[in-house]
């Protein structure tokens, strides 16, 4: 982020340090509740919905960490309708360690 080249970021916590759990304080850091995984989903589903509001951009590719639970999400949401389909990118690494070799600069 501190290179200037990230334009949004979604950060969802289920860790909550509210004293009495059934009444969350107004400045509670949790904010999604659900398995880990899904976790993921919600945020790149989150930042591809509002990229037209924020940035008047449509993002055309995912380079994703090489699970498609994110990727499908985006894909079933249909976001920017029929307009624009998202690609999928493939992160080197994840595809090396997946087919069981190292990958060494």
């Amino acid at each position: 982020m501190d290179t200037g080249k990230v334009i949004d970021v979604d950060v969802l916590s289920k860790y909550c340090t509210c004293k009495n759990k059934k009444n969350h304080e107004t400045s509670c850091k949790s904010n999604f509740r659900g398995s880990s995984g899904m976790m993921e989903v919600k945020g790149a589903c989150n930042i591809f919905k509002r990229s037209l509001t924020f940035h008047n951009a449509r993002y055309t590719k995912y380079l994703g960490d090489g699970d498609f639970k994110a990727f499908e999400a985006i894909a079933k949401e249909n976001i920017y309708e029929d307009e624009f389909q998202v690609e999928k990118l493939e992160c080197i690494d994840h595809v090396m360690k997946r087919m069981g070799r190292d990958f060494e600069d």
